[in-house]
């Protein structure tokens, strides 16, 4: 005889892991459209703030490349749902997402190559700052799914770590280890927010399971209640 205890704990495992997919797909999206002003405003103003220092070249082929996966991420994430219990496939969900947050990860990692070399200390100062808010938001928006969060933040992390072994004077060592400590901690406070995310998902999934448990003997309880009240009644 099949062991029916293994096959439900099989089916809430399945059960488990589904919901924590779909509202990890859900989390994502929700905060991916939040950010959508913001993906499209920032590289914009590069434009102004930069025009003047970067070859023409170089900020055209990065301003061309910013501009399709800006597009690509925005078509995607409003593509789709967001509403964690309209999700039906969460993991091709997270998949996408990975793309598109991916893309926008090199779009900002190749700012470092096309753009960094020609900038003014100040400027370059400045395009730290950007990319620091974006990994600082990317810590709490992504950092539920790895593969999204790395994929969007290893493309930006590897270009800004290797501006100290350039030949051109990037940055003084100093800053160089200043932007590696941020992405440290980055990662760190990355890690525990997902961890944090998935005990407080799994502890509402099961709270939901037990209350469903209660309810459904709640409802047989009633069940047998007027089951034995029409029995008495007929034999009476």
């Amino acid at each position: 005889m099949p062991d029916a205890s293994k096959y439900e704990r099989v089916d809430e495992a399945q059960s488990n892991n589904f919901y924590l997919l779909r509202e990890k797909a859900s989390h994502i999206t929700k905060a991916a459209r939040s950010a959508t002003v913001a993906n499209v405003l920032a590289p914009l103003l590069c434009i102004p703030a930069f025009k003047d220092e970067v070859k023409p070249m170089n900020l055209g082929i990065w301003l061309a490349y910013m501009l399709v996966v800006v597009v690509i991420r925005t078509w995607i994430v409003y593509k789709l749902k967001f509403k964690a219990e309209e999700i039906t496939n969460p993991q091709q969900n997270l998949t996408l997402m990975t793309i598109a947050m991916g893309s926008m990860g090199v779009g900002w990692g190749l700012g470092w190559v096309l753009m960094a070399p020609d900038l003014l200390l100040i400027n370059r100062v400045i395009y730290v700052y950007m990319i620091t808010v974006a990994l600082m938001g990317s810590m709490f928006a992504y950092s539920v799914h790895k593969p999204t969060f790395y994929a969007f933040t290893i493309p930006i992390m590897v270009p800004s770590l290797t501006t100290a072994l350039w030949s051109v004077d990037i940055f003084p060592w100093t800053f160089s280890v200043g932007m590696a400590t941020v992405y440290i901690v980055v990662l760190g406070i990355s890690k525990s927010f997902s961890q944090t995310f998935e005990d407080s998902v799994r502890l509402r999934f099961r709270n939901e399971r037990l209350y469903q448990e209660l309810a459904n003997e709640r409802d047989q309880s009633v069940a047998a209640n007027v089951a034995k009240s029409k029995f008495i009644a007929v034999a009476s």
